[in-house]
């Protein structure tokens, strides 16, 4: 499997990460299926795992590369990007959502 970063206006690649696993084994005829569904899944987990190493590598280099020469790529956020921002609002409900539940709770035990 790989994961791919392009640039779409530009159609230039970013920065790509693969990841790759090899499981052998054997087995008899009579189990050849439970056999190779278990090896297909124990490989798609360690592609997995090696891809999460390698992208997070990557990404690594691709800031360094970033900070070195800063005309290779622009980062800019768009005007209502939201990329893990929680707004106050939300934190205040689920606040006292959650000390409502506490304070039920102590009154049951």
């Amino acid at each position: 499997m790989e994961a791919v970063v392009y640039d779409i206006p530009s159609r230039k690649l970013l920065f790509r990460a693969p990841g790759a696993s090899q499981v052998e084994a054997s087995a008899t005829m009579v189990n050849i299926r439970e056999k190779l569904r278990a090896d297909s899944s124990r490989g798609f987990g360690l592609a997995t795992e090696d891809l999460a190493r390698n992208l997070a590598n990557e990404l690594a280099a691709f800031k360094e590369r970033l900070t070195t020469s800063p005309g290779e790529a622009q980062i800019e956020h768009r005007t209502g990007y939201g990329g893990g921002y929680v707004e106050g609002w939300f934190l205040l409900a689920f606040g006292v959502l959650c000390a409502a539940a506490w304070m039920r709770r102590g009154k049951r035990g």
